[in-house]
């Protein structure tokens, strides 16, 4: 009985762990990027963050905030819950990067 118990328990470790190692389904290509970008252009906050000479190039260039953008669900942008969940997402790693740059 002990050995069936953490036989299961190691089990339901691996299987919940998988996803980790299975490549996602959604790939993230400049395509996404650039089409979520033009939905969030729609957004006064995201619109400020273009016009800051220290987000911009952040925006533009920087692989990681790149990716964060492509990631979000375009259906999503535009729900006002998933829209804050969002705008959360994209300012935290802009600022984080900011203050990366800026040591």
């Amino acid at each position: 009985m002990r050995f069936f118990l953490s036989s299961l328990f190691l089990f339901l470790i691996v299987l919940f762990n998988c996803k980790r190692f299975i490549p996602s389904s959604r790939s993230i290509n400049e395509e996404k990027i650039a089409q979520n970008i033009m939905h969030l252009q729609k957004y006064r906050w995201f619109q400020e963050l273009l016009d800051d000479a220290r987000f911009a190039p952040l925006i533009v260039h920087d692989p990681d905030v790149r990716n964060i953008i492509g990631k979000l669900p375009e259906k999503h942008v535009h729900c006002k819950t998933y829209g804050n969940r969002s705008r959360r997402k994209i300012e935290h790693i802009v600022y984080k990067k900011t203050k990366q740059t800026a040591h």
